[in-house]
């Protein structure tokens, strides 16, 4: 609203002209956004219209006349600020009068080719000969965005090297049209490409265009933020500093202005800028910008590292003008991480904003607007108080507004949305007396992230309110991850928490009594949290606990037996198929197929029909043996008591089956190709599903939904969901054509045809007698007139039907054609959909049978689950005596097995139970609590079915004995659970010594504290999967308190002769290598003492330490300990009963003796099965148990071992000394005795010397403390070579002294571990760090022979067997292989020793050792070479037929090859890979068939190695290049080649004369013209002069005169390295190459275009001679020169017809 209206408004009292008032206000504000939007879209408005924003100008039309064009009159539209005024030429148009302003539009940069035209005229037609070519790759922009990237910059390479000026507008162009494509990311790139350019090629600065161009893109979100900070360095060296500081101040404004968020790094750039061109004043003119910037709406979203760069000076700006304060009041930062928004209320508090959050009489502009209290609601919204703690910074100034808070609320009546992330925040707003609301139903207590504070409130002012209990109750922790069971011990010391505790306590201890027996199982268990609650917590509710407890699991019992038990019912033609088999793994070995009403049950290769009569066929298959290896590939119909056989050949695309009664004629079948066989669960079948019923007709024959197949057919129909109801049948199909949309068909069989959409009236009688609102969800009828009334079924007149119906309220009624239905309610997933309903003998309440993702459950009318049947329909503990279930589709032929043990169960009480409990709850064994499957069975299992007999006399069925066995055990556990939470409570009742509680370490934080010790890579101790890094499960620790147990014998033995493999998983074992356990404490020490870990890690890897001394498992006794070889026989893993495979497990024996068979696959020899495990025996005897046959043992632990107590002792000393100091000579003297770099002998020490998990660097804390850099630590690691895991543990272990105190007053044991890695690997020839990681950064063999290993190699000489060692090579396939197992001479030896010899001699100078040493290893190659046994791969595919035909007759045919000259091919494969025989090559090494292998294409490394190492140039290159041709060594003996001053002097003042320079000027003209890499390092080292006084200087004189002619450009490139360049194209070569100008290229090589052949781009002759060959070219009038513009020849357009 203007303030003139409103005034008069407000003077007249006139309530309707306020309204008006503020309608007109609303309607501008429209008006202003319509026109601003329809300016942004490019229209021009008429002029005088009013709201076009800032950036809104006149536009002008101007009429022009051409000689060229008969005086025709050509209109521009052009607006009032771009460019040249309206009324000026342009392209040689003459104006014609007066420019006329014609509207309001906006300005937009000149794009591509327009910009062009207009200040390069000359070049007009260049650029319009890109028009097409641009127009042409702008129509795929949206299509194919990926290629269009490319071809953009594919032309902006032609563009770069002949008219460079064009790329900045070019590449703006190609984003605009990507913008309009809707491709940002994209549209970016081109944007940065086009700011790359002006760097690239030193452009000329145009202010005005780059601020036009600057907003057009950020406003389309096309401005990455990193660009700012290089566009602003790249523009510092353009332009003089008061213009790029002017720039980039009203660049940044206006950005914001526009609310774009400013960057971080540019604000470090304007500052350093400010500074440049203000100096002192440097201060005033941040404070000047900033004061513009903070009103603005982009600056809300700067980053933390903006406010942070520009601090001081805001400091400065709310000091000199107050108000500023309220405006940062007003800002609440966005897109900070919850870590970096303390820096914003330490920004608050210092510049005094505070003060206006606390005191309400403090002036207006000084306090937020919406006050105190929308402060508060703002901060904690953008806090997320819900779900985090608050910074400490809050609390503090929270009891500083507690006043003004508290007023403002409650004169407002407003409320604080509760902070339930933070209780302590949440306790001290209520001691406060601030209103906060109601929680909501959802809210739960962060009570965990409470306890773990360090200081933490009371809750006295929580607790006091009972809106709040709720949610600290949903708070409470339910298992006991880690810092779960600290959390209640916390509470319950809690004056204010230990109350709500004992409501908590009480209901959980309550939570059981009503439940059924399936809620016990699982992680969410009803007991799972009683199960681990401490004594001190149950104490706080004493009274509720016992009376809970009291009740105990018969009641439980009862009704689960009452409910009853799918173990009551049977088929006993099903288990007659079962038995006949007998696997050991019946839901994989027993396969199904449908056959309604009968059921096809293949066992094996034993295959029977079986239905509600029994068995109707039996049949041994008769199929080929490929066919019976893959069983469910065979297929099956049984029509007319005939029994139909199909399958699928490996070998052919067609089908073969037969019909039973002539197994032996097989016949061709055609038609359906699915698969029909499926496991018993149906997972595996089709859509993961039995397949579709198929029918029997009353005629004959049987339909599949597809059609008909009968007796003697060999065509297979298809198949789709068919129903009848014995007369007439319905389909499932698609209507029309579209397939989404399926319903019921009538279908006649006999003709195979589709009647129209309708479904059985049945279905509809449904719905209609359902509450209006009802939908019908699904249903089924299917003829089985043999079968009778049973609890599953109610066939009515020979037919069985199902139908659900959805009821308005979301539950589901299924009821069959009987009419006897259930009701499920309301749930969770879609899968609550009754299948069944099933009444029990003598059962007073039907129960619905649902299948969902996990498994089958029974629902009573409640929704309760009363049984759960496993996925797979498995025995469990539901299903005991029924070892495998038959499909759910065919449960209506289940009938009672006994139906008096049924009526007994019907009958049983809470007296029965509880006495069949007491009977069989007996202590539980201690240990088990660890294990990840059920314990083993206790004593007096045995006893339990005469017990069962004794209570339950009526029950006769061995079935239903054993599963009545298993809902009693499983009972008995959850009592075990019971009783050890009262002994617990009566303990600490009774003042008992609870057992101590040790900090809980989750896996994840004990993964990320291992990293670096080489034990979560090859030989791992965690796997380095990266959900462990967040996994908060403690089963590593878990499983060492079992093993403690295990060794201290408090486990129950497994039962004599069981193997591993019947024993359930421990998970941890697959995450651990527990051969690193005799090591593992000394890493763990070796790692926590170290200066150079963490705090956070060093904690956590003292607690691993503690609990392995707890667990007696830090020193090891040798005797005890050993590594065994195991094998069980192989008829374990056969027939019934077999094992399925190795099971990571603990193996308990007797008398504290046990195996620990690791995570690893087993291995097999003639006998069985074999094994690693570890074998504990204190009585060391490491006798195999049966049945284990023991072919070996070793050692386990080292000699000799630590003394017991070391590591207590150790931990004492780090307890009170602290972490052990750094000792650098420690990492020196490794480094001297083992010749390993210093970087690795610094990792080494500090116990990082490996990479676990590449995503996880070495912390940058200790890196500082060790004084590595981080871009060192990969190339140091890659330079070291061994990547054996093994090692260096054992390196490391040995590093820590005998002495628990000597770590802190001598430091490690550098000899002991130099001694061991000299066994293990040996000592290494001491080489330059520099050189060596230079080497690894730059030189790409790795693949054929790593530069470290061939570098090492090299100065190793004769005994580097790579060298020196000749191998027999012959051809094997397709490709080659060597006749020995040992290392010697073959292709990667040939290509990474030519490679890296050219790269030392061009990065050495004359007179290093390492370069001396370079002929010796060209003669050792020639001397390999020459071997007649050696065969190098030319690397390229050859089709044989072709070479053979132009080749004619072989030299030589032998076993697998032919030889045409030196050329040797496969002949066991049509496309071999060509090898050559490099001594019957040329002493050129030339072959006439070399050319033919595959002419005319890219040379391979192969090509190019072999041919270096017979020029007499690459000789010369490794040579000694003598002495200096003028000028003398450097002081220290070196000089280098590729200093034209001492290598070609003459050439020097050549080039001096010739341009009028200096001569050091000309000195870097030769370096750019000949050196593939002149970059001002190089250049600076290869003069000498960087170490000369005055050299520097020298330098960039020579540098300033360079550039000073047209013989350079001048500019920054990605990876140069330098600011001078030649002029024309310039190369993309990949990292880490250095780029180089094209002009070069062809001087080099190793290069292929700009394709590096063999992993470096270096001279391959003298230098001396390179630079003479360069100014030759010079000469000879080929100078580098801006390249000629290849621009496409137009394509001719078709004519009209």
């Amino acid at each position: 609203m203007s303030d003139t209206v409103a005034d008069d408004s407000v003077a007249r009292g006139d309530a309707t002209a306020v309204a008006e008032a503020q309608s007109e206000a609303e309607a501008q504000g429209e008006a202003r956004a319509e026109a601003q939007e329809l300016l942004r879209a490019g229209a021009v408005l008429p002029p005088g219209t009013t709201g076009g924003g800032d950036r809104a100008v006149p536009m002008f039309t101007q009429a022009y006349r051409h000689p060229g064009l008969d005086d025709r009159i050509v209109v521009r539209l052009v607006a009032a600020q771009q460019g040249e005024g309206p009324g000026t030429g342009f392209l040689g148009l003459e104006p014609e009068g007066e420019p006329t302003e014609v509207g309001l539009g906006q300005p937009r940069a000149l794009g591509f080719p327009e910009w062009v035209l207009v200040h390069h005229p000359s070049d007009g037609h260049l650029a319009m000969s890109l028009v097409e070519e641009m127009n042409k790759v702008a129509r795929t922009a949206k299509s194919r965005p990926k290629k269009a990237r490319a071809t953009y910059e594919s032309i902006g390479e032609r563009l770069a090297g002949s008219v460079p000026h064009f790329l900045p507008t070019f590449y703006e162009q190609a984003g605009r049209v990507f913008l309009a494509a809707d491709e940002t990311a994209y549209a970016s790139q081109m944007f940065v490409n086009a700011r790359k350019a002006e760097t690239a090629h030193a452009l000329p600065f145009d202010e005005e265009r780059m601020d036009a161009v600057f907003l057009e893109f950020a406003l389309a979100e096309a401005v990455p933020t990193k660009m700012l900070s290089s566009y602003a360095k790249g523009l510092s060296s353009r332009v003089p500093a008061a213009t790029a500081f002017r720039h980039l101040r009203g660049l940044f404004v206006r950005l914001a202005a526009h609310g774009l968020p400013p960057s971080s790094p540019g604000a470090g750039d304007l500052r350093r800028l400010a500074k440049a061109v203000a100096g002192r004043n440097a201060l005033a003119e941040e404070v000047s910008y900033l004061r513009e910037m903070l009103t603005l709406p982009g600056t809300v979203k700067a980053p933390p590292g903006w406010w942070k760069t520009h601090r001081p000076a805001l400091l400065e700006l709310t000091r000199q003008e107050p108000a500023f304060r309220g405006t940062l009041l007003e800002l609440m930062p966005s897109g900070w991480e919850r870590e970096e928004l303390p820096q914003w209320l330490d920004l608050l508090e210092k510049s005094g904003a505070t003060a206006g959050l606390c005191d309400a009489t403090l002036p207006t502009e000084v306090r937020p607007a919406d006050g105190t209290a929308g402060w508060t609601r703002r901060f904690l919204e953008l806090w997320r108080a819900d779900y985090r703690l608050a910074p400490a910074e809050l609390y503090p100034l929270v009891d500083r507004m507690a006043d003004t808070l508290r007023t403002e609320l409650e004169s407002s009546g407003g409320l604080l949305t509760p902070p339930v992330g933070d209780v302590n925040l949440l306790d001290q707003l209520l001691s406060l007396g601030i209103p906060v609301a109601e929680p909501e139903e959802r809210h739960r207590l962060a009570l965990v992230a409470w306890a773990a504070c360090e200081h933490r409130r009371d809750l006295v002012a929580l607790e006091a309110d009972h809106r709040f209990h709720r949610a600290f109750r949903l708070g409470c922790p339910e298992d006991d991850r880690a810092g779960h069971p600290q959390t209640v011990v916390t509470l319950a010391g809690s004056p204010g928490g230990r109350p709500m505790l004992a409501e908590w306590v009480g209901e959980v201890s309550r939570k059981y009594l009503t439940a059924e027996l399936p809620a016990f199982d699982g992680w969410r268990g009803v007991l799972q949290t009683l199960s681990w609650l401490p004594g001190e917590v149950l104490a706080v509710a004493e009274k509720a606990v016992r009376e809970a407890l009291s009740t105990g699991m018969a009641p439980a019992l009862a009704r689960a037996l009452r409910s009853g038990l799918l173990d009551e019912l049977g088929w006993p033609a099903w288990e007659e198929a079962l038995e006949a088999h007998e696997s050991g793994n019946l839901q994989r070995e027993i396969l199904v197929t449908d056959a309604w009403p009968h059921l096809i049950v293949l066992a094996g290769m034993h295959l029977r029909v079986i239905g509600s009569e029994g068995t109707a066929l039996a049949h041994e298959l008769s199929v080929p043996d490929q066919a019976a290896r893959y069983r469910r590939d065979v297929n099956y119909h049984y029509v007319d008591d005939e029994l139909f056989v199909w399958w699928r050949p490996v070998d052919t695309n067609g089908r073969q089956g037969y019909w039973h009664h002539n197994p032996s004629q097989w016949v061709t079948v055609e038609g359906s190709g699915y698969s029909r066989t499926s496991n018993v669960d149906g997972r595996d079948g089709l859509n993961g599903n039995m397949a579709p019923v198929s029918l029997p007709l009353p005629g004959g024959g049987r339909t599949t939904g597809h059609g008909v197949l009968r007796r003697g057919d060999t065509v297979v129909p298809g198949a789709r969901q068919v129903i009848s109801d014995g007369t007439s049948y319905w389909v499932w199909s698609m209507v029309g054509t579209d397939y989404k949309n399926k319903t019921w068909h009538a279908y006649d069989p006999v003709g195979d045809t589709l009647g129209e959409p309708g479904q059985p009236d049945w279905f509809g009688e449904g719905v209609r007698a359902a509450p209006e609102g009802s939908t019908f969800e699904a249903g089924w009828l299917l003829p089985a007139p043999s079968v009778t009334p049973g609890p599953m079924c109610a066939p009515v007149d020979g037919v069985l039907g199902w139908r659900v119906v959805t009821l308005p309220d979301g539950s589901r009624r299924g009821e069959d054609l009987a009419g006897r239905s259930v009701v499920v309610p309301p749930g969770r997933g879609r899968n609550r959909s009754p299948r069944w309903v099933l009444e029990f003998p003598g059962a007073d309440r039907p129960l619905a049978v649902i299948q969902e993702y996990d498994g089958i459950r029974l629902l009573d009318g409640n929704g309760t689950v009363t049984a759960e049947i496993p996925r797979d329909h498995t025995a469990g503990t539901f299903t005991a005596g029924t070892p495998l279930l038959p499909p759910l589709r065919y449960w209506h032929l289940l009938r009672p097995r006994d139906p008096q043990g049924s009526t007994a169960l019907r009958q049983v009480d809470e007296n029965t139970a509880a006495a069949l409990l007491s009977a069989l709850v007996t202590e539980r064994p201690e240990g088990t609590e660890g294990q990840d499957g059920p314990g083993r069975e206790q004593a007096g299992t045995d006893t339990l079915p005469g017990l069962i007999r004794s209570l339950l006399p009526q029950v006769g069925h061995q079935a239903l004995l054993t599963g009545i066995a298993a809902v009693l055990r499983f009972a008995a556990q959850q009592q075990r659970v019971l009783d050890a939470a009262r002994t617990r409570l009566d303990t600490a009742v009774k003042g008992g010594v609870r057992e101590e509680q040790r900090t809980e370490l989750s896996d994840g934080a004990l993964t990320a504290a291992l990293q670096g010790l080489g034990l979560n890579g090859r030989r791992y101790l965690v796997q380095g999967r990266a959900y462990y890094y967040h996994d908060g499960s403690g089963k590593i620790v878990q499983l060492l308190r079992l093993l403690g147990k295990a060794r201290r014998g408090l486990n129950e033995p497994a039962p004599a002769g069981t193997p591993h493999p019947a024993l359930p998983e421990q998970g941890a074992l697959s995450d651990m290598d527990w051969l690193t356990l005799p090591t593992l404490p000394s890493l763990l020490a070796l790692r926590s003492g170290s200066t150079a870990t963490t705090e956070d890690h060093r904690k956590v890897l003292d607690t691993f330490l503690a609990e392995l001394d707890a667990q007696d498992l830090a020193v090891l006794d040798p005797g005890h300990w050993h590594l065994v070889r195991l094998r069980l026989d192989r008829s374990l893993f056969r027939g019934p009963g077999s094992l399925s495979s190795n099971v990571a497990t603990v193996l308990q024996l007797d008398g504290g003796a046990f195996l620990v068979f690791i995570n690893e696959w087993s291995r097999s020899d003639a006998e069985g099965e074999l094994f690693r495990a570890v074998f504990h025996d204190p009585g060391g005897r490491f006798e195999a148990p049966a049945p284990y046959t023991l072919l070996s043992a070793e050692p386990f632990a080292p000699e000799p071992a630590r003394a017991p107590g070391w590591f207590t002792a150790f931990r004492s000393e780090l307890a009170a000394r602290g972490p052990a100091p750094w000792y650098p000579a420690a990492a020196e003297e490794f480094a001297r005795l083992t010749g390993i770099s210093p970087t690795m002998a610094r990792l080494t020490i500090a116990g990082v010397p490996m990479t676990d998990d590449a995503r996880r660097p070495v912390p940058a804390e200790t890196l500082k403390a060790i004084g590595v850099k981080s871009a060192d630590v990969a190339v140091a690691r890659e330079a070291v070579g061994c990547r054996d895991a093994g090692v260096w543990q054992a390196v490391m272990a040995a590093l820590l002294p005998a002495e628990p105190s000597a770590l802190w007053t001598e430091g490690p044991d550098v000899v002991a571990a130099a001694e061991v890695w000299n066994q293990r690997v040996g000592r290494r020839a001491p080489l330059s760090e520099e050189v060596l990681h230079d080497a690894v950064r730059t030189v790409r063999t790795t693949s054929w022979w790593a530069p470290s290993d061939a570098l090492r190699g090299f100065v190793d000489g004769a005994a580097e067997p790579r060298l020196n060692h000749d191998l027999t090579w012959t051809t094997r396939g397709r490709y080659l292989g060597a006749d020995e197992n040992t290392p010697g001479f073959g292709t990667g030896t040939l290509n990474g020793s030519v490679a890296l010899a050219a790269w030392l001699a061009h990065r050495l100078p004359s007179g290093d050792p390492i370069r001396a040493v370079l002929p010796g290893v060209l003669s050792s190659v020639r001397a390999r070479l020459a071997h007649p046994g050696l065969l190098i791969s030319l690397g390229r595919e050859v089709d044989l037929e072709a070479f053979r035909r132009g080749a004619g007759d072989p030299a030589e045919t032998g076993d697998g090859f032919v030889r045409y000259g030196a050329v040797v091919l496969s002949t066991t494969v049509p496309d071999p890979v060509a090898a050559v025989r490099p001594a019957l090559l040329d002493a050129a090494g030339n072959d006439p068939h070399l050319s033919a292998v595959v002419p005319g294409e890219r040379p391979t490394a192969e090509d190019v190695a072999l041919r270096l190492v017979h020029d007499r140039r690459f000789a010369e290159l490794l040579a000694d290049p003598g002495e200096p041709v003028a000028g003398e060594r450097d002081a220290d003996g070196l000089w280098w080649p590729q200093d034209p001053t001492r290598s070609v002097p003459d050439l020097v003042g050549e080039v001096a004369k010739r341009y009028g320079i200096g001569e050091d000027a000309a000195v870097i003209y030769l370096m750019l013209l000949a050196m593939p890499d002149p970059t001002d390092h190089h250049t600076a080292r290869w003069t000498g002069w960087a170490t000369q006084r005055g050299g520097t200087a020298r330098l960039r004189a020579a540098r300033a005169e360079l550039a000073a002619t047209d013989l350079v450009l001048e500019g920054s490139r990605t990876r140069a390295g330098r600011s001078l360049f030649l002029p024309g194209g310039w190369t993309q070569l990949a990292k880490p190459y250095v780029p180089l100008e094209r002009w070069k290229v062809p001087m080099y090589d190793l290069l292929h275009g700009e394709e590096p052949v063999l992993g470096v781009v270096v001279p391959t002759g003298p230098v001396a001679d390179l630079y003479r060959a360069a100014w030759q070219r010079v000469l000879d009038g080929d100078e580098p020169r801006l390249e000629e513009l290849e621009v496409p020849r137009p394509q001719a357009r078709r004519g009209r017809r």
